[in-house]
């Protein structure tokens, strides 16, 4: 398996590295220590496209796939880990599971937000007894009707 980046690979790689090392890296620390979330960071992360790395053009994404995102969140976490798994976390489980399964009406209200870095996606995965273990999760959703039961 060839493993060489692509020209635009590289690009990517470079213009992520320059971002982790002078914007997210000297506010890193002091982040840590104040407890405080890197909203500016996460704002200008999105102007330079890495909120919608998995995100279609058509909705506002830059539409770079798994290499761009990992080349992304690679830079990102080496000089603030906190950063790359907030950007990981924005890309793959928020921004792509409305890419791949909703509905156009979804996809046109919130990846154009998603990408731009405007909002802020996330996910819930905890509830009592299991924390992050997703096998030991007990809540169950069923249809009754047109509406939705949860257990």
């Amino acid at each position: 398996m060839d493993f060489t980046l692509s020209e635009e690979q590289q690009l990517i790689r470079q213009a992520a590295r320059e971002f982790a090392e002078g914007v997210v890296g000297p506010t890193a620390a002091a982040r840590d220590r104040e407890h405080r979330f890197p909203l500016e960071e996460f704002r200008q992360a999105g102007e330079l496209g890495f909120c919608g790395l998995l995100v279609p053009e058509a909705y506002g994404g830059s539409d770079l796939g798994t290499m761009g995102q990992a080349l992304v969140v690679e830079e990102l976490s080496r000089v603030c880990a906190s950063t790359g798994v907030t950007v990981a976390v924005h890309n793959g489980l928020a921004c792509g599971p409305i890419v791949r399964f909703g509905t156009e009406a979804q996809k046109q209200a919130w990846l154009p937000k998603l990408a731009s870095g405007e909002a802020l996606g996330a996910y819930a995965l905890s509830e009592a007894g299991a924390g992050s273990d997703a096998a030991a999760l007990r809540c169950k959703a069923e249809r009754d009707g047109d509406d939705w039961i949860l257990d």
